[in-house]
């Protein structure tokens, strides 16, 4: 079965997240991100780690997971895959590395990124041609445990296409297009102890008047 998942914490007011967390659960969504989100109901908190951990760890992402474990663990390891815009490669790192502990990873390849994986730039963002090599690789390398969760850009005509193409998601990470609003933004970390680290595809950048 496909889940879908309500990811619009960082879309909203901060103050309105339970509000936002139980109107999204009365829309049917009861897996939402944070702890707020699902005080006025019965579903479920989920997430994964952030990008800002991975530049913790100067974009080992093996090391972001030990880190995570160590500190979450009793929940099941998700992990990012798309910091160095090598989403097959370091998910097959993970699964090496972790085995049976790896529970999933999340793509969340930015729709103006084209991931390492085309090697012409052919396709931009999470496509289904992307996930679909992804499961395949794993499967290959005795991954057929791991689940693959998809994000960045999803709203319900993106989720028909990729169901459309028999692509194999497991869950599909949810956020602004459920909302009415149009306040989307991100504040990424881009620069630590004065070091320019960040997702690929984002940089500092000087403010100028």
């Amino acid at each position: 079965a496909v889940v879908s998942t309500q990811s619009t914490g960082r879309s909203d007011h901060y103050r309105n997240q339970i509000g936002d967390g139980y109107a999204a659960y009365v829309g049917g969504l009861k897996k939402q991100v944070t702890d707020a989100h699902i005080i006025l109901h019965d579903g479920n908190s989920v997430g994964t780690m952030p990008h800002a951990l991975i530049q913790m760890f100067d974009g080992n992402v093996i090391e972001a997971c030990k880190a995570y474990r160590d500190i979450f663990s009793n929940d099941k390891l998700i992990s990012l895959v798309d910091f160095n815009n090598d989403v097959i490669g370091d998910s097959i790192k993970l699964l090496n590395y972790f085995g049976k502990n790896l529970f999933g990873v999340r793509v969340d390849t930015s729709p103006n990124v084209s991931d390492k994986f085309f090697c012409n730039d052919e396709e931009y963002g999470v496509t289904p041609n992307l996930i679909k090599k992804l499961r395949e690789e794993l499967d290959k390398n005795n991954g057929k445990h791991v689940k693959i969760i998809v994000s960045s850009g999803f709203n319900y005509l993106k989720i028909k296409n990729f169901e459309k193409r028999g692509t194999p998601v497991d869950i599909y990470g949810v956020g602004a297009s459920i909302l009415k609003i149009g306040i989307n933004f991100t504040g990424d970390c881009v620069k630590i102890n004065g070091k320019e680290k960040a997702k690929f595809g984002r940089r500092y950048k000087e403010m100028t008047k």
